[in-house]
């Protein structure tokens, strides 16, 4: 009995080793995810000057699906959906309250100027994705790596 609470012990340090590199990635890919929409929402708006209940209702990711800001952005906005959601994935707060001033504009001006607002809030997220992926491949390993020696650790310490 004893040997299977180890081995218990074990396989939960070892899982929430692997389920915090896991939250990084999915982290990058939420970023990702909003730089896309954002992408098409400049494109809609500049190209072809769609209001933005339109641009919600066509647009379609399977990762913000899948996490439910798609349902949110149809029914809400962009600002309820990037409010049930930022927290999550590791949005800090100086670029939440970007990405709000940018959803609170959204809409309220012409298209040019919401198209260089979109070119701003996509130029941002690239350089947030980019240090999340740098520190991503840094710490990756570390993080799946501690994860297994502490419960490698603990197990020992147990004996």
């Amino acid at each position: 009995m004893k040997t299977v609470g180890l081995i218990l012990i074990f396989a939960a340090c070892t899982f929430f080793g692997f389920s915090v590199s896991r939250k990084k990635r999915e982290a990058i890919e939420y970023t990702g995810a909003l730089i896309l929409l954002i992408e098409y929402m400049r494109l809609q708006i500049r190209d072809y000057r769609s209001e933005l209940g339109e641009i919600y209702s066509s647009y379609k990711n399977d990762f913000l699906s899948r996490i439910g800001f798609i349902d949110h952005l149809r029914s809400s906005g962009f600002g309820v959906a990037l409010q049930n959601t930022y927290r999550e994935f590791g949005i800090d707060d100086d670029l939440y309250r970007t990405l709000s001033a940018f959803s609170e504009s959204l809409g309220r001006s012409d298209a040019q100027t919401q198209t260089d607002m979109c070119d701003r809030i996509i130029e941002r997220l690239n350089e947030c994705k980019n240090a999340r992926q740098e520190s991503y491949a840094n710490e990756k390993k570390l993080y799946s790596a501690l994860g297994i020696l502490a419960g490698a650790l603990i197990v020992i310490i147990l004996l």
